[in-house]
């Protein structure tokens, strides 16, 4: 099976990460000029470019938002908590865990901040999750080719396998008993966030090691999912940096 990727960033990342996942190239004639360096790389990675016209491209894309370029490559590979946990590291992990939020733009721009702040994965569930479409790896701007993701069956079971291995748990919600900023993120963390909707289902809440919240004093009562996880993930980043 295949999936098609599409956009000049996330083929950019797909190349330089993922190359070998790539099963053939599609560009537009008609940006023959413009594209010209991009063919060459693929070429010199051995892959099949093929030139199409524009509604060619529109309809394999399934949008007119692909930039002049796609690529069809083999099926997501997803990875998993337990093997996430097999792998050796050299500086404190961070995980984001995702629970119920379905909606591909939001779970693109969380993988975006997971790109941006250095997580190492992203969790998400099988059941009630985003898989990742095209749609996820446009927003994302490539960061699936570069954040390890995982769906897991069973959310619940994932967290206690990360406490053991050593992680915090920290839910982010608004109405958290605590600043995210007065917590010590410095050590292997999780940081969880729930849907838009319904926030933190209430078995994932209980496995936190608390609840924050991002402060706020304006007349919006809330951010939406993909906006607190970049607060969060930022506030990770910030820590750690200033601990250097």
């Amino acid at each position: 099976m295949s999936r098609i990727v599409y956009g000049k960033r996330p083929l950019e990342e797909l190349l330089a990460n993922r190359a070998d996942s790539v099963q053939r190239i599609y560009l537009e004639a008609t940006k023959r000029s413009a594209l010209g360096d991009f063919a060459r790389q693929a070429q010199a990675l051995d892959l099949p470019v093929h030139w199409v016209d524009q509604p060619e491209l529109e309809k394999l894309c399934g949008t007119p938002k692909h930039q002049g370029l796609a690529a069809e490559v083999r099926d997501f590979a997803y990875t998993s908590v337990k093997d996430f946990l097999q792998r050796k590291f050299d500086h404190p992990r961070v995980v984001v865990v995702l629970d119920g939020v379905t909606d591909p733009q939001n779970f693109g721009s969380c993988l975006r901040a997971a790109g941006a702040f250095g997580a190492d994965l992203a969790v998400t569930t099988k059941n009630r999750g985003c898989p990742v479409t095209p749609v996820v790896v446009r927003v994302s701007a490539g960061a699936t080719e570069t954040v390890a993701i995982a769906r897991e069956t069973n959310l619940v079971q994932a967290l206690e396998r990360l406490k053991e291995a050593g992680f915090w748990v920290y839910g982010l919600d608004g109405e958290g008993d605590r600043s995210l900023s007065a917590i010590d993120l410095s050590g292997d963390v999780v940081l969880i966030l729930g849907s838009e909707g319904e926030g933190m289902h209430r078995l994932v809440r209980e496995h936190c090691d608390a609840v924050a919240r991002i402060p706020a004093d304006g007349p919006i009562e809330s951010l939406n999912v993909a906006q607190a996880c970049t607060i969060g993930l930022y506030e990770i980043f910030r820590q750690r940096l200033r601990g250097k």
